[in-house]
Protein backbone atom coordinates (compact mmCIF):
# COMPACT_ATOMS: atom_id res chain seq x y z
CA UNK A 1 0.00 0.00 0.00
CA UNK A 2 1.14 3.51 -0.79
CA UNK A 3 2.41 5.83 1.89
CA UNK A 4 -0.10 8.56 1.15
CA UNK A 5 -2.97 6.06 0.98
CA UNK A 6 -1.82 4.34 4.83
CA UNK A 7 -1.60 7.84 6.10
CA UNK A 8 -5.04 8.85 4.87
CA UNK A 9 -6.58 5.66 6.24
CA UNK A 10 -4.93 6.18 9.63
CA UNK A 11 -6.85 9.35 9.62
CA UNK A 12 -9.78 7.80 9.29
CA UNK A 13 -9.09 5.09 11.78
CA UNK A 14 -8.47 7.88 14.06
CA UNK A 15 -11.91 9.38 13.70
CA UNK A 16 -13.39 6.35 14.01
CA UNK A 17 -11.81 5.95 17.36
CA UNK A 18 -12.84 9.39 18.41
CA UNK A 19 -16.33 9.27 17.65
CA UNK A 20 -16.53 5.65 19.34
CA UNK A 21 -17.53 3.61 16.22
CA UNK A 22 -16.58 -0.06 16.22
CA UNK A 23 -13.61 -0.55 14.11
CA UNK A 24 -13.42 -2.81 11.65
CA UNK A 25 -11.44 -6.22 11.48
CA UNK A 26 -9.02 -4.84 9.43
CA UNK A 27 -8.62 -1.86 11.24
CA UNK A 28 -8.14 -3.34 14.50
CA UNK A 29 -5.68 -5.61 12.81
CA UNK A 30 -3.82 -2.64 11.16
CA UNK A 31 -3.93 -0.60 15.00
CA UNK A 32 -3.02 -4.08 16.55
CA UNK A 33 -0.12 -4.96 14.55
CA UNK A 34 1.27 -1.15 14.50
CA UNK A 35 1.32 -0.98 18.44
CA UNK A 36 3.39 -4.33 18.81
CA UNK A 37 5.89 -3.05 16.16
CA UNK A 38 6.46 0.06 18.40
CA UNK A 39 6.19 -2.45 21.71
CA UNK A 40 9.12 -4.30 20.19
CA UNK A 41 10.97 -0.98 19.53
CA UNK A 42 10.15 -0.57 15.92
CA UNK A 43 10.26 2.62 14.35
CA UNK A 44 6.24 4.01 14.34
CA UNK A 45 6.87 5.26 10.35
CA UNK A 46 7.10 1.57 9.73
CA UNK A 47 5.18 0.07 12.09
CA UNK A 48 2.52 1.97 10.45
CA UNK A 49 3.53 1.85 7.02
CA UNK A 50 4.06 5.22 6.42
CA UNK A 51 7.97 5.01 5.58
CA UNK A 52 8.96 5.34 1.84
CA UNK A 53 10.72 2.19 1.08
CA UNK A 54 13.57 2.02 -1.21
CA UNK A 55 11.94 2.14 -4.88
CA UNK A 56 8.69 3.41 -3.48
CA UNK A 57 8.59 7.18 -3.29
CA UNK A 58 6.41 10.39 -2.90
CA UNK A 59 7.52 10.65 -6.88
CA UNK A 60 6.10 7.73 -7.84
CA UNK A 61 3.16 7.66 -5.77
CA UNK A 62 1.91 11.14 -7.64
CA UNK A 63 2.54 9.59 -10.40
CA UNK A 64 -0.04 6.80 -10.17
CA UNK A 65 -2.98 9.47 -8.14
CA UNK A 66 -2.19 11.82 -11.59
CA UNK A 67 -2.99 8.64 -13.95
CA UNK A 68 -5.97 7.42 -11.10
CA UNK A 69 -7.46 11.43 -12.07
CA UNK A 70 -6.58 11.55 -15.87
CA UNK A 71 -8.10 7.37 -16.09
CA UNK A 72 -11.51 8.29 -13.99
CA UNK A 73 -11.64 11.50 -17.05
CA UNK A 74 -10.77 9.46 -19.82
CA UNK A 75 -13.26 6.87 -18.77
CA UNK A 76 -15.77 9.45 -18.32
CA UNK A 77 -14.97 10.87 -21.89
CA UNK A 78 -15.58 7.34 -23.48
CA UNK A 79 -18.89 6.97 -21.59
CA UNK A 80 -21.48 6.23 -24.80
CA UNK A 81 -24.55 7.13 -22.37
CA UNK A 82 -25.73 10.91 -21.72
CA UNK A 83 -23.93 11.33 -19.13
CA UNK A 84 -20.07 10.74 -21.16
CA UNK A 85 -18.76 12.38 -24.95
CA UNK A 86 -18.65 9.19 -26.34
CA UNK A 87 -15.21 9.52 -27.54
CA UNK A 88 -12.85 6.19 -28.44
CA UNK A 89 -9.72 5.20 -26.33
CA UNK A 90 -7.35 7.18 -29.10
CA UNK A 91 -10.03 10.41 -28.52
CA UNK A 92 -10.03 10.73 -25.20
CA UNK A 93 -6.42 10.13 -24.53
CA UNK A 94 -5.51 12.47 -27.21
CA UNK A 95 -8.07 14.73 -25.33
CA UNK A 96 -7.02 14.22 -21.56
CA UNK A 97 -3.40 14.88 -22.55
CA UNK A 98 -4.29 17.88 -24.46
CA UNK A 99 -6.09 19.29 -21.62
CA UNK A 100 -3.68 18.18 -19.16
CA UNK A 101 -0.32 20.80 -21.42
CA UNK A 102 -3.21 23.53 -21.10
CA UNK A 103 -4.06 23.42 -17.76
CA UNK A 104 -0.90 22.35 -15.60
CA UNK A 105 -1.98 21.42 -12.48
CA UNK A 106 -0.43 18.94 -9.82
CA UNK A 107 -3.66 16.01 -9.47
CA UNK A 108 -3.58 16.27 -13.81
CA UNK A 109 -0.27 16.39 -15.03
CA UNK A 110 1.05 16.99 -18.25
CA UNK A 111 2.47 14.41 -20.24
CA UNK A 112 3.17 12.95 -24.00
CA UNK A 113 0.45 10.42 -25.34
CA UNK A 114 2.54 8.08 -25.99
CA UNK A 115 3.81 7.87 -22.32
CA UNK A 116 -0.27 8.30 -21.05
CA UNK A 117 -1.14 5.40 -23.78
CA UNK A 118 1.53 3.14 -22.38
CA UNK A 119 0.53 3.84 -18.88
CA UNK A 120 -3.34 3.50 -19.91
CA UNK A 121 -2.61 -0.39 -21.52
CA UNK A 122 -0.31 -1.21 -18.53
CA UNK A 123 -1.32 -4.56 -16.53
CA UNK A 124 0.11 -2.67 -13.28
CA UNK A 125 -2.41 0.10 -13.67
CA UNK A 126 -5.59 -1.42 -14.21
CA UNK A 127 -6.82 -1.46 -10.79
CA UNK A 128 -6.74 2.40 -11.53
CA UNK A 129 -9.77 2.81 -14.15
CA UNK A 130 -12.72 3.58 -12.39
CA UNK A 131 -14.60 6.45 -13.07
CA UNK A 132 -15.55 7.18 -9.09
CA UNK A 133 -13.20 6.98 -5.80
CA UNK A 134 -12.88 8.28 -2.35
CA UNK A 135 -10.18 9.52 -0.25
CA UNK A 136 -9.42 6.15 1.19
CA UNK A 137 -9.13 4.05 -2.24
CA UNK A 138 -5.25 3.27 -3.18
CA UNK A 139 -3.67 5.79 -4.86
CA UNK A 140 -6.31 8.08 -5.01
CA UNK A 141 -5.62 11.79 -5.55
CA UNK A 142 -8.27 12.89 -3.16
CA UNK A 143 -7.38 14.60 -0.04
CA UNK A 144 -8.93 12.50 3.45
CA UNK A 145 -10.99 15.85 4.89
Amino acid sequence: MSVRTQRKRLLALADSIEAGRDLSDQETQCLVGGLRCLGKGSDADRAFGVAYERGKGKIKEEKREGYRLMFSWILAAIDKSEYGLGLSVTEALHAAVEIAQRNRSDNFPAMSYETLRRAWYRKEYQYLKQITFTPLDKDSPVEYR
